[in-house]
């Protein structure tokens, strides 16, 4: 009797399966299976991407991000506005959430009407292009259930909204693909030369003329000499080693931050500033001024300047610097020669 009863099992076991799989399983008719189409928001070979289109429903705010070549670079579509490269960390963590984003769960009938709404007022817009121009996604990124943890969105056209997450972020999304300040996608590089073309370069100190030089490329040999004329000349030659160990500090100098939208930056400019600095190549000029920001300490009330306001020209913009970033290039004039032997 316990066997008849087990194998009846078994039979209505694979009887209940086969009707699965004819009525909703891959055995079905194409009508029967439920299409996910909705809810596939990962691009899995985020390599192909090309291009990303932004755009803020609040305030039609736009970003273009575009990929040439190895680098990615940013504009606005604000007619006649340049481009610019693009920071390679805040395009690699949007990348990141676009090709990690997955269902966290399908959010309850009760909720759809504040989510639909959520997304149709304040949502961004985000247009996924492959290297080709072909149009990869369209989808619109809204806010956050109450908990904070995950992101409501809905693909273009299409009816249902989903609660996405990025595994391990814990958080919204969100806030991957809500930059709309142009300079926070710019690339911080305020300075990156690659020493076997530089050609010459200055450093001006306003205040201290006697540290002031200039170095000029002449053959395959360089040539240093004090920037102002009342400063006297170093006896013998510089030490080559010297010239080299200067020059390989501008392979790259970061800044901090951009202050192009800061309201102090012209009475900053007024000012005599710290440093000049100039270098040049055989197709590019870059100077970089420098003033001190300088804070004191309270027990000894000495200055002490751990970054400085940068103007970059030809660029015009206004930066923010580390001190410790660009100190290896705030050379003087007599760095580059041997010290004198004790006597």
């Amino acid at each position: 009797m316990n066997r008849n009863l087990k194998l009846l099992g078994i039979v209505v076991a694979v009887l209940a399966l086969l009707t699965w799989l004819y009525q909703c399983g891959p055995l079905g008719p194409v009508s029967a299976r439920k299409d996910t189409r909705d809810r596939d928001f990962a691009i899995e070979n985020i390599e192909s991407v090309g291009k990303v289109f932004l755009v803020r429903k609040t305030d039609g705010a736009i970003i273009i991000l575009e990929r040439r070549g190895n680098d990615w670079w940013v504009s606005n579509a604000i007619e006649g506005a340049p481009s610019f490269k693009a920071n390679p960390n805040v395009v690699e963590n949007l990348l990141e959430a676009m090709s990690g984003i997955r269902l966290k769960y399908i959010p309850p009938r009760a909720a759809l009407e504040h989510i639909v709404k959520d997304l149709a007022t304040r949502s961004i817009k985000v247009q996924v292009f492959d290297r080709s121009g072909q149009l990869m996604k369209t989808y619109y990124v809204g806010g956050a259930p109450p908990d904070e943890r995950g992101t409501y969105m809905i693909m273009e056209g299409a009816e249902q909204p989903y609660v996405m997450e990025l595994p391990g972020l814990g958080g919204s999304v969100r806030g991957r693909y809500d930059i709309f300040k142009i300079d926070r996608w710019r690339d911080k590089t305020v300075l990156a030369f690659d020493p076997d073309r530089i050609e010459y370069v200055s450093i001006d100190y306003p205040k201290q003329r006697s540290k002031a030089f200039e170095l000029k490329r002449e053959g395959r040999k360089w040539a240093l000499n004090p920037l102002y004329p009342t400063t006297p000349r170093k006896p013998g030659a510089p030490d080559p080693k010297e010239i080299r160990t200067f020059l390989s500090g501008f392979r790259q100098v970061y800044g901090e931050a951009f202050l192009n939208e800061w309201d102090g930056r012209d009475s900053i400019r007024q000012l005599l500033p710290f440093a000049r600095i100039t270098v040049r190549e055989a197709e590019r000029e870059k100077t970089v001024t420098l003033w001190p920001i300088q804070r004191f300490v309270s027990d000894r009330d000495l200055p002490v300047v751990e970054k400085y306001h940068a103007d970059i020209r030809p660029e015009g913009d206004f930066m923010i610097v580390q001190h410790r970033l660009i100190a290896k290039i705030l050379w003087a004039y007599d760095f580059f020669f041997p010290e004198a032997p004790d006597s």
